[in-house]
């Protein structure tokens, strides 16, 4: 069991975590990989809930007295009781930038992940496709490498899929052409800064992407915008303020040595309460998850 003090003299309590303890004695983190770096949904590509196993708790304790919060000056050491979200205060810009940097260096190793829960995918698209009868025209933002862009293709006449990394978009473009796509396009574009004009599309897609947007009021004004009346809005988003807390001291000791982007903790309350500042109305609620608790809320939404 680990316990000990911080060079204040701060007690550091040590905390269970399946049986084991955290640990202050790591030197060396593990390498990342894009299970455990990627787009924060154990549903699909992305972060695996099993990083709270990994090395990257045993540092918590080790990185965290060397650290201080640079807004409020309290020391890292706290950070098993102070974990304050300050992203409001950073400007949505410096969000996207780093995030698309992020999201470039780890693009093929993404890529080459596969679906953890392969059963709860296949039932988010067959929903996804119940509102889908073939003459829409869709715009997913956060398209990542273009897997549910290129599945919900044949059900669309034409979908405009983005996303902030233009590594993501380049290997996108790579499966479309493989697959000989021709009513797909991939671009580099962001939902509140999108060029196509006013009530373009049918059908907006957010896939595993909301609780990566700093700037998610203008994100969500920039899709309403983007419909068309009456237009649906169909995304899913893993919700982190409903699974294990631990999960928020993971990932923000990933984000110190830039290993995770800009992360939200929202509840599926939070979303539908900014879905409707937005001027949406949610007409589909749902748990897709083959296994275990979801934290992923699959929301259908229509343009008011």
């Amino acid at each position: 069991m680990v316990g000990g003090s911080t060079p204040s003299g701060t007690a550091i309590r040590p905390i269970p975590l399946h049986g084991a303890m955290f640990s202050a004695t790591a030197t060396r983190a593990p390498p990342i990989t894009a299970r455990s770096s990627a787009r924060l949904d154990p549903n699909g590509h992305g972060f695996a809930l099993n990083l709270l196993n990994s090395e990257w708790c045993k540092i918590a304790v080790r990185l965290s007295s060397y650290e201080f919060c640079r807004f409020c000056n309290l020391p890292r050491f706290q950070i098993f009781t102070h974990m304050p979200d300050h992203s409001a205060q950073e400007p949505a810009m410096f969000h996207v930038a780093n995030d698309a940097r992020f999201w470039d260096r780890i693009a093929r190793k993404y890529a080459a992940d596969p679906i953890a829960d392969m059963a709860g995918y296949e039932r988010t698209l067959e929903r996804t496709r119940h509102y889908l009868n073939g003459a829409e025209t869709a715009f997913e933002f956060g398209c990542g490498t273009g897997t549910t862009a290129l599945r919900l293709a044949p059900s669309l006449r034409r979908i405009v899929a983005t996303d902030i990394s233009s590594g993501m978009i380049a290997i996108a473009r790579e499966k479309a052409e493989a697959e000989d796509r021709a009513n797909v396009a991939f671009e580099v574009a962001t939902p509140d800064a999108a060029p196509w004009p006013d009530e373009s599309f049918d059908v907006a897609l957010g896939f595993n992407v909301l609780h990566l947007v700093a700037a998610r009021e203008a994100a969500l004004n920039g899709v309403h915008r983007l419909l068309k009346p009456g237009g649906l809005f169909i995304s899913k988003t893993p919700c982190l303020k409903e699974m294990n807390p631990l999960v928020r001291i993971a990932v923000r000791v990933m984000q110190v040595f830039g290993k995770a982007p800009y992360v939200a903790f929202l509840s599926a309350a939070d979303l539908e309460r900014e879905m409707a500042a937005a001027g949406f109305e949610i007409i589909e609620r749902a748990r897709h998850a083959s296994r275990g608790r979801d934290a992923r809320p699959f929301l259908v939404a229509r343009k008011r």
